[in-house]
This record gives C-alpha cells, sequence and structure tokens, in this order.
C-alpha cells in the first residue's frame, strides 16, 4: 500500500476483489470495445484501410532480391480518456462494535468496483447502440417483423445488414459478431423457421446458454452471438430502485470486433482506450475522514470509448 496526501493506495483491497468477486455476470464492454493501453490521456493514431489484408500481388523473388511491397495510407483518427471514480463511506465505530472492519471494507470495495464496471459497461452500450451514430441506409435498417413475433425472418434481416458492411469491408458474413440482448435470444430460437431448422432431441430452449448460442450462431452464419444482459438500479443513489438492462432490447448490432490486440492499426468496431500511467484497470483507493470516523473507499479508472462506425450496423425495430 502507498500513500499520498493521506490517500492509501489499497493493493490488498485489489487481491481481495480477486479471490471474491462480486457476481456480475454478462458483462461484454471488454468483448465489444477490446481495451488498449495509451500513454497520453487522448492523442491522435493510425488505422489500417479496409481490406489491406486482402491483397493481391506478385510474391515471386525479384532479381534485386526483394519482393513486392504493400503500399497505402493510413487512416487517420483520435481518441480521448476520461477519469471515472466511485466512493463508498465505512463506519469506523460501528465496523469495530461489529469486529468486522476488513469485511466491512470488503462490502465497500465491491459496491464501488460494481459501480464502476456497470458505468463502464453502460458506456460502451451507449457508444455502440447509438441511433445518432448509426444512420443512413448504409448503416442502420429498421425490421419488417420484430423478432418476438413467431413469424420473424430474423436471418434474412441479419443477412441483410451484412451487404452494405461486406461492401466497405469485404468481409464475409461468418467473420461478425451479432451483439444482441437475452430476451431477444430466447426470441429468435422461438421463431418458426428457427424450430424448424435446427434440430435437437429436446427444445433449444432447455438447452444449455453455450448451446444455443453455437446452434443458433451457425443457422445464421455468424462468428459469433455476443449475448449481453447485463442490468443496473438506473434510479440513481438514494432513490427506490429501478432495474432495467443496460443494452436496448429493440437493437442488435452486426459488426467486425476489433482483436484484442495492442495496436491501433489492427481496425474493428472500436477500442477502449486505457489511460495506463494510472492504472491497468482499476485502482482501489481509500482516504479516513477523521472528523466522523469514517473511511472512504474509492474506486477509479482513466479511459475512454473509440468507435468506428463503418465497422457496423445497427438493426432497430427488433422488439
Amino acid at each position: 500500500m502507498g500513500r499520498n496526501r493521506g490517500i492509501e493506495i489499497r493493493t490488498d483491497i485489489l487481491e481481495l476483489l480477486v479471490v471474491t468477486p462480486l457476481d456480475l455476470t454478462d458483462l461484454a464492454a471488454s468483448k465489444i470495445l477490446p481495451e488498449i493501453s495509451v500513454a497520453t490521456t487522448s492523442g491522435d493514431i493510425n488505422i489500417l484501410p479496409a481490406g489491406v489484408g486482402y491483397k493481391l500481388g506478385d510474391n515471386s523473388r525479384a532479381e534485386d532480391g526483394g519482393y513486392d511491397r504493400t503500399t497505402y495510407d493510413l487512416a487517420e483518427d483520435s481518441y480521448k480518456t476520461k477519469l471515472y471514480g466511485a466512493e463508498e463511506t465505512v463506519d469506523n465505530i460501528s465496523a469495530i462494535e461489529l469486529d468486522m472492519l476488513y469485511s466491512q471494507e470488503e462490502v465497500a470495495a465491491q459496491i464501488v468496483r460494481n459501480r464502476i464496471l456497470l458505468g463502464r459497461e453502460k458506456r460502451v452500450a451507449d457508444t455502440v447502440f447509438n441511433t445518432t451514430t448509426f444512420t443512413g441506409a448504409g448503416y442502420t435498417s429498421t425490421v419488417v417483423t420484430k423478432w418476438n413475433l413467431p413469424a420473424a425472418d430474423f436471418r434474412k434481416d441479419i443477412w441483410d445488414a451484412h451487404i452494405p458492411i461486406r461492401a466497405r469491408l469485404k468481409v464475409g458474413l461468418d467473420q461478425l459478431s451479432l451483439i444482441v440482448t437475452s430476451d431477444r435470444v430466447r426470441d429468435m430460437l422461438s421463431t418458426l423457421s428457427a424450430v424448424d431448422s435446427i434440430k435437437y432431441n429436446v427444445s433449444m430452449l432447455l438447452q444449455d446458454k453455450g448451446t444455443q448460442l453455437q446452434a443458433l450462431s451457425t443457422y445464421i452464419g455468424v462468428k459469433e452471438i455476443v449475448m449481453v444482459n447485463p442490468m443496473a438500479d438506473k434510479a440513481g443513489l438514494g432513490l427506490t430502485a429501478n432495474y432495467d438492462y443496460l443494452y436496448p432490447n429493440d437493437m442488435a448490432m452486426l459488426a467486425l470486433l476489433s482483436p484484442a490486440v495492442e495496436s491501433w492499426k489492427m481496425g474493428g468496431l472500436g477500442r477502449q482506450p486505457v489511460f495506463t500511467k494510472l492504472t491497468n484497470d482499476i485502482m482501489y483507493e481509500s482516504y479516513d475522514v477523521e472528523e466522523k470516523d469514517k473511511r472512504v473507499l474509492r474506486a477509479k479508472e482513466y479511459r475512454g470509448e473509440f468507435l468506428t462506425k463503418g465497422n457496423g450496423f445497427l438493426i432497430k425495430g427488433i422488439a
């Protein structure tokens, strides 16, 4: 542990939460927009243009001993990051009376950790499922029949969404990921076309999640289905709980996801730039409020969201 102006950097809390994590399931922010380390809080980046990896040339050795070299202009863009944090108070007197100061800190740390992770998830969801960003025929469409209806032809809707992506990126459907909520996955498996085409000894709805997603991915022809269903209390601090999904239930995103590699050149839907001079993930700190006999646990991160619009297609009106 280290100190800075009365603040302790709590590596012990980080180790504790690795051993006893709070039960948050189906978080997908790091899958949808993988993290990439950055040395400055904002900056310019260069990205490989579409099609570079598909160039066909003469690979034979020239008389001078050289080989054919690819030439291209890198696409220019920029990123920004921001500092986010959350705090939770531990009452020292109550904790001492209960002889459980450390366990009280553990609970407080889990609470702020959840707030950071859910906030991160919400920002990624808002960035990707953005109807202001994804506008126009080449970037969004509204389905004719909602996917929660038995007659829905969701496979055709997804195949149609692939057409403009293929025109831009020259990639097959089997290289793309479908991001959709668990409610819509259940609906898709219940449509007449899926029930008729996906044959199992028992109902697909009775299969485990992995089997369901694999069968549905194969039927559609996509690389994978990223199922998202984390929930959060959107009522705000101190108000009556109002739980809701972080991702919209009436939209799906078909996208070429970015690979989890430390290079901006490798394109895709987007990244989460992380200012690693502060921390690689979440930093935990604590400080005492002596006049009130309280200790404050703080979690913080320094990151942003970067999106490449051309690598995705927003399918709307699915419910």
